[in-house]
């Protein structure tokens, strides 16, 4: 029965050997439907540009002497013509209309709450109680940072072209950073993610379960806690303990790790672009282990640390239906036991390099198809020529 289960899961997902599951990056699901009517806002902001320039040259206008009043009343005329345009434009347009009527009401219950906790922090004050205080300024702090969320939020949906982060370490300024998250990995930065993204392989030799259990952001990066498992139909030997501990390797490192991710570089501009084809760079640092006997054939338990680069690009439909991908990534392997050499069948313990190349569609932002093409390293046992299939699940939670 057993082998019967591994051959109908081997016949679903194809011939594998080595499967690689793609990072949960996301960006297909950054243009929801609410997203894509802001497409509309193209003209208020080209409107908002033109405006700014006019006042621009009104005011060097100004500065200067010698010039006529009838040029400064003509600037001037201009600007009014621009700025009713954009009143018109701004009351035809239902979109900004209601999303700016539901900011405003969330930050004016905001704005009430604090006004309240200072007025409560004022009595507490009088009365000397210090315990009050500290909490009515904890709950104040906490309103700020929400209201100044919300700010961000609603400016970038209603002008997107002006309002966004830096496409050098996206994730470094403090103030955009939670929304370069939110466009790259499409989940919520206020609170932890769980089950960020599944992915099932299967093989002539068994099948993977890889799984990214826990994801949150610490500063500007991006920590993950994730799991994968192998299990096996074959007999124990020296061959299928490597094509496990290869399998483990790519797709995460060992049976449990934690991954560091440090943004470099993004393209990825969220609801600010129709651009169609992104690119996004980035560097982690992971710690893995390999547990013995939990879904594996090792003789002893081991764990690994690798500093690895990679590089993703993508293509999308019109629609965002379709979002074709690649992804590569190269990492060096170091502060490791014998024993996970040894499972590799690596004859020394001085670091060894290994990559791969994955390509791919995601479809309708949930199911992702991808293929390692290419399996590379400094040894000859992390290589590998064979193409390998998966399917990737990512809830969107």
């Amino acid at each position: 029965m057993m082998k019967k289960n591994y051959f109908l899961l081997f016949c679903v997902f194809g011939v594998v050997s080595v499967v690689a599951q793609v990072p949960s990056i996301n960006v297909t699901a950054t243009f929801s439907n609410e997203k894509v009517s802001s497409s509309e806002l193209k003209k208020l902001d080209s409107l908002n540009s033109k405006c700014s320039l006019l006042k621009d040259e009104l005011s060097t206008l100004k500065g200067q002497k010698g010039n006529e009043q009838s040029v400064i009343a003509a600037k001037e005329s201009q600007i009014k013509g621009v700025e009713a345009e954009i009143k018109k434009t701004i009351e035809g347009n239902y979109f900004y209309q209601s999303n700016l009527a539901y900011y405003t009401n969330q930050l004016a219950k905001i704005e009430g709450k604090i006004t309240k906790l200072k007025a409560d922090m004022k009595l507490a004050e009088a009365d000397d109680n210090r315990s009050r205080m500290d909490q009515y300024e904890g709950e104040i702090q906490a309103l700020e940072r929400d209201k100044g969320r919300l700010e961000i939020e609603r400016d970038r949906k209603l002008n997107p072209a002006t309002h966004n982060y830096s496409w050098w370490l996206p994730s470094k300024d403090k103030k955009y950073r939670d929304a370069f998250f939110e466009d790259t990995y499409n989940n919520s930065t206020n609170k932890t993610n769980y089950l960020n993204a599944f992915a099932v392989v299967g093989s002539p030799n068994g099948v993977t379960g890889q799984s990214e259990l826990v994801a949150d952001n610490m500063g500007m990066l991006r920590i993950t806690f994730g799991t994968v498992i192998t299990a096996s139909n074959d007999s124990l030997s020296s061959e299928n303990t490597r094509v496990e501990a290869l399998q483990r390797l790519i797709n995460g490192g060992g049976n449990f790790y934690f991954d560091l991710t440090a943004p470099l570089l993004t393209t990825i501009r969220g609801n600010s672009s129709d651009d169609l084809v992104n690119f996004y760079a980035y560097a982690n640092i992971k710690a893995a282990s390999d547990i013995k006997g939990y879904g594996n054939d090792l003789t002893a338990s081991t764990y690994n640390t690798s500093l690895g680069l990679n590089l993703y690009s993508d293509i999308s439909s019109e629609n965002k239906k379709f979002n074709f991908f690649m992804v590569a990534n190269a990492s060096y392997y170091c502060l490791a036991t014998k024993a996970f050499y040894e499972a590799l069948q690596i004859d020394h313990t001085d670091g060894f390099l290994s990559g791969k190349i994955t390509i791919g569609v995601t479809l309708l932002n949930q199911f992702r198809f991808s293929a390692n093409v290419a399996t590379f390293g400094s040894e000859a046992s992390v290589r590998s020529t064979k193409i390998g299939f998966g399917l990737q699940f990512l809830p969107n939670l």
